[in-house]
């Protein structure tokens, strides 16, 4: 009976993002980025071909690299266009699933389960690739792509990752953290599937914000295969898929952490002005013994971050930060 549900929790897992896929919110791919993608699919096809090959714990822990390895590769080289995004998110919880077998059928533990929802993922891959290239070949997609998923954020597409989406991935991982049974597992995927459909949706386009969803997705992609293990009765400290999970976990936190920081950083209190006919000095801190870092000219807009002392601290230009004194700036311009 569990393993019944688990069985249709994973199909539904490699199925839920794809009702979301046509509705026009990432721009169709062009035949340039079909042929990037044909370059991913051959590694992709090569780790798969490698699980199946894996007869041993060193070929196992080749392949949990190889696959590591090709997954991070997998976020800065996937075209930002709507089937390519569908096509790495699904390759990435394939590859996945492949690893999980093979670990599984190591520990001589049962994997056919896990198979069907690997095949049915594998086989919607290839669909994609194919509809995509016959699309292209119709002249059915416009050729155009989408410029600002390869932009940086703005602060208000920041906002939408931090602190919304990122808290929500971090109560799913807690959750994955304590499943140890087939119950917990059922709660972790019903979490798993909440969250990826908020992100599917409310993704902004833009490079960080793809870069994080993607991160998010193939850290809980690999905390199904953890759980999965566990459930079979295979210690954290022999599950291949561990370190994995804590390289990426540092990784994400690093990322997260930059994220918060830039939002810090940029938050403005008021918009203020150069006063004054002469301009003012930018310095490094509040004192006139630092460092001048910028020269601001009469009425030049200041975006003041504090404003509480006698020196005001100003976002520039370049997103670091400098002060001024607080007498030779005003919140109205005289121009």
């Amino acid at each position: 009976m569990i393993k019944s549900v688990l069985i249709s929790l994973l199909i539904l897992l490699l199925l839920t993002p794809w009702a979301q896929a046509s509705d026009g919110r990432f721009a169709p791919c062009t035949a340039a980025d079909l042929e990037t993608l044909r370059q991913l699919e051959s590694v992709y096809d090569a780790l798969l071909v490698q699980g199946t090959r894996t007869r041993n714990a060193s070929l196992l822990r080749f392949l949990v690299e190889r696959q590591y390895e090709w997954r991070l590769g997998l976020n800065e080289t996937l075209p930002r266009c709507a089937e390519a995004f569908e096509i790495g998110w699904l390759m990435s919880q394939v590859t996945g699933d492949t690893v999980a077998v093979a670990a599984l059928d190591l520990a001589d533990e049962e994997s056919g389960w896990l198979l069907e929802p690997k095949e049915i993922g594998r086989s919607r891959v290839a669909a994609l690739l194919e509809d995509l290239g016959a699309s292209l070949d119709d002249g059915a997609l416009t050729p155009q792509s989408l410029d600002d998923a390869g932009a940086a954020c703005s602060d208000e597409q920041l906002a939408i990752l931090a602190p919304g989406m990122l808290l929500g991935f971090e109560d799913a991982v807690a959750v994955a953290q304590a499943a140890a049974s087939p119950e917990a597992f059922v709660e972790f995927t019903g979490a798993y599937l909440e969250l990826r459909e908020a992100m599917w949706n409310d993704l902004p386009h833009c490079s960080e914000a793809v870069e994080f969803g993607l991160m998010m997705n193939q850290i809980l992609g690999d905390y199904v295969g953890l759980i999965l293990h566990r459930v079979n009765g295979v210690a954290d400290e022999d599950n291949p898929l561990r370190p994995q999970i804590v390289s990426e976990g540092y990784r994400f936190a690093d990322k997260t952490a930059a994220v918060v920081a830039a939002l810090d950083r940029n938050r403005t209190v008021k918009l203020y002005h150069v006063s004054g006919s002469d301009g003012a000095n930018i310095r490094a801190c509040p004192t006139t013994a630092c460092e001048i870092v910028a020269v601001y000219a009469a009425e030049q807009e200041l975006r003041i971050i504090d404003d509480s002392g006698e020196w005001y601290e100003i976002r520039l230009d370049n997103g670091e930060t400098g002060f001024i004194a607080g007498f030779l700036a005003s919140i109205n311009s005289s121009g």
